[in-house]
């Protein structure tokens, strides 16, 4: 299919937050169907999730994905170290660890990242390998409003916990990820942010 990776589509048309969010949400909903079928991508990246000319979102190149088996992929999951792919791995895909649904998740947390900011949050083409495998495993990105500011907090939460470094603390089906989402477009308070009463009630207020 001919269309244009969906991080350089929103940077071209200078999209606002919220229409950014609704194309991102069609990436969710076609990893969705794969995960229910168990069917790990293992390579999200901007050139693989493209924008029609009709503003329909494509998730191509299946080609090293992988059926799930009892909840985690026992076999070596490691995958060529391309910058590009680099850049959207997980960390336990990059310690060629088994993995669970839970990688695309993070890599899904990468993407959005880019789409919000226009930057990759771990991957620095000018840093060794050894420093750009820290930065992977160890170093938290910074929130994605310190780099654009019309990023709302709640979707730097949101972002932020799809890119948690262990696999527990992230989001764990694409649908939850999805669902934080829906609620930050309706303006309800995200499960990525603590219920505190304070919180709770600003977000109801504001609808």
């Amino acid at each position: 299919a001919e269309g244009t990776p969906i991080t350089t589509y929103c940077a071209d048309k200078d999209l606002p937050v919220a229409e950014r969010v609704r194309l991102f949400r069609q990436v969710c909903s076609a990893l969705h169907y794969a995960h229910q079928r168990l069917v790990l991508h293992r390579d999200l990246k901007p050139g693989n999730v493209i924008v029609l000319a009709d503003g329909q979102v494509k998730v191509l190149d299946f080609g090293i994905a992988q059926i799930v088996q009892a909840g985690t992929l026992t076999a070596d999951t490691r995958t060529v170290l391309h910058p590009l792919s680099f850049a959207c791995a997980s960390p336990e895909q990059l310690r060629g660890e088994p993995l669970a649904l839970t990688s695309d998740i993070y890599s899904l947390g990468t993407l959005l990242y880019e789409v919000l900011t226009g930057v990759n949050p771990q991957y620095r083409p000018d840093v060794s390998m050894d420093e750009a495998l820290r930065l992977v495993l160890e170093v938290e990105p910074p929130r994605p409003s310190s780099i654009s500011p019309s990023i709302p907090r709640d979707l730097d939460a949101v972002t932020l916990k799809a890119l948690a470094k262990d696999p527990g603390d992230r989001y764990q089906s694409v649908s939850e990820f999805d669902a934080d989402l829906a609620r930050w477009s309706e303006g309800r308070p995200v499960t990525a942010v603590p219920p505190r009463p304070w919180y709770v009630f600003t977000r109801f207020a504001r609808r």
